[in-house]
């Protein structure tokens, strides 16, 4: 070999091994920073929610999927209107296990269905299955469709990734603070650790 071209590869030798002990590293940061969001989001702050929770206030169980949900199937399956009283007080017993009055330590959000028409040609297909199952789809759907766009967001914005930068940004996607709460908030990621006592309104 010349001694140049071999000077040339012995000087390229280094950073060549550097580059996979620098995926290593990134690779154990992402694992170590999502890793920890996701624990405290998941164990640390709802313990400390609950440990100081107003002793009086009516809590949700079911997440933003429930209202929708309910109403959709409120009209599709038995002909009611999602807009009257009755499905609202309804939709309120199985959200919050009791009828809202108005009093000051109950939650503002009434949880009606409170949306257009239309919303409940969304849910078609998931009217004549139970409340649980029914999460259980949002759950795995939602958190696909998140990750799905990343790679669609990148070529949209003319950026070619590769399949390690692809996997670092979808871990840090699923762990922001802002996709986990809406996750969480409209499938109700919590609920598996959760049994529910109120099984007639779900089946």
């Amino acid at each position: 070999m010349p001694i140049g071209l071999q000077t040339t590869t012995l000087s390229l030798m280094p950073s060549l091994s550097r580059l996979p002990r620098k995926k290593e590293l990134v690779l154990f940061l992402v694992f170590v920073l999502s890793g920890s969001m996701w624990f405290y989001l998941h164990y640390i702050g709802p313990r400390e929610k609950e440990r100081y929770a107003d002793p009086d206030a009516v809590k949700d169980t079911h997440g933003d999927l429930f209202s929708p949900w309910y109403g959709s199937r409120e009209l599709l399956v038995n002909h009611r209107d999602p807009y009257s009283v009755e499905v609202t007080r309804e939709i309120q017993n199985g959200y919050y296990g009791k009828t809202l009055t108005g009093a000051p330590h109950e939650p503002r959000d009434q949880q009606r269905f409170a949306y257009p028409v239309y919303v409940v040609f969304l849910f078609s297909p998931f009217v004549h299955l139970p409340f649980n199952t029914v999460r259980v789809i949002f759950w795995w759907m939602l958190p696909a469709i998140t990750l799905t766009t990343i790679p669609a967001w990148l070529r949209l914005v003319g950026i070619r990734a590769s399949v390690f930068l692809i996997a670092v940004l979808a871990a840090m996607t699923i762990t922001a603070v802002p996709v986990f709460r809406g996750l969480n908030c409209f499938a109700g990621l919590g609920f598996l650790t959760r049994s529910s006592t109120r099984s007639e309104i779900m089946a």
